[in-house]
């Protein structure tokens, strides 16, 4: 996977309206249906919009098209387990995912830091948090995000596997 291309096609996504970028990815599907880029965004839409098999499908696709987009693995992982919970809070199932495959790494090609680097936002005003709650932070899902923001605001009940020193 070209950094370049990851990052143009990337690029052309983040810049559109949320509602506007679903139908694109949708058309751009049809399209060009192995794209790993096209694939990890409509996964990340589909978890948003709480269609966690749909997210699995698309995840598969893109990780088997790029084997870099580690997070996509994990994500696949952790959506199977998903679909079975979704009353669980994405953030928790996510989390066991990653301790019982052994704490993947994610976010640590170029071509998966490119993706993400497009996606991302600021993060909250926050001590003590480890690499890893970095790490998913920066994952382009938005119910993901609120749920960090919703553990950052009460560090007390949070995972401790987030947060490297007591708050």
């Amino acid at each position: 996977m070209r950094t370049t291309l990851v990052t143009q096609t990337a690029q052309s996504y983040a810049t559109m309206p949320r509602d506007v970028r679903v139908a694109a990815l949708a058309k751009a599907l049809e399209q060009t249906p192995r794209c790993p880029v096209t694939r990890y965004l409509a996964g990340c839409e589909a978890i948003d919009a709480n269609r966690p098999a749909l997210a699995v499908q698309h995840m598969m696709v893109a990780h088997h098209s790029a084997q870099e987009l580690q997070s996509a693995a994990l994500l696949v992982f952790a959506g199977l387990s998903w679909v079975e919970q979704t009353e669980r809070p994405l953030l928790n199932t996510l989390l066991d995912t990653w301790e019982e495959f052994r704490r993947p790494a994610f976010d640590q090609t170029p071509g998966e830091r490119a993706l993400l680097d497009c996606f991302a936002e600021p993060e909250p005003a926050w001590d003590g948090v480890t690499s890893l709650a970095r790490r998913l932070w920066r994952l382009p899902i938005m119910i993901l995000r609120q749920q960090i923001r919703d553990v950052a605001a009460d560090p007390q009940h949070a995972p401790a596997v987030l947060w490297s020193v007591p708050v």
